[in-house]
């Protein structure tokens, strides 16, 4: 099991640097998030929506640009998840391929969060004979 979650580990690193490699994805992050939610504050009116808080019971009144710039926050940032794993699946194919004819096992591939498994069986070594006295 130890040596599992080692090959998991690996995995899911490659998948993590080949995220911070995507630079439209991170220009997406530095420059669309906040002019969307900045688009979305000023384009609604700031008057109090009331809304009530089940956990206490209470009426909260937040106004209602600061609950549509929240709202558009979490829909970019859904977007741009999207995007980036897409692109990240597409892009990781191949490496996939590599990865699985090599011989690594299927399983680590497909636990880490760059990408679906891979559709081709790891490659069964042959044996190594016997090396012979000199």
């Amino acid at each position: 099991m130890k040596n599992h979650l080692l090959l998991l580990v690996t995995a899911t690193r490659y998948a993590l640097i080949e995220h911070g490699r995507n630079r439209f994805a991170m220009m997406l992050v530095a420059l669309f998030l906040p002019t969307w939610t900045t688009l979305t504050y000023l384009a609604m009116p700031d008057t109090p929506a009331r809304v009530r808080l089940r956990a206490t019971g209470q009426w909260l009144p937040p106004r209602g640009n600061e609950l549509t710039g929240i709202s558009g926050a979490l829909n970019a940032v859904t977007l741009i998840t999207a995007f980036l794993m897409s692109a990240a699946t597409f892009a990781g194919s191949g490496f996939d391929r590599r990865l699985a004819l090599a011989g690594y096992p299927p399983v680590p591939i497909s636990s880490s969060p760059k990408s679906p498994p891979s559709p081709w069986p790891p490659r069964q070594r042959p044996p190594t004979p016997p090396q012979s006295p000199a």
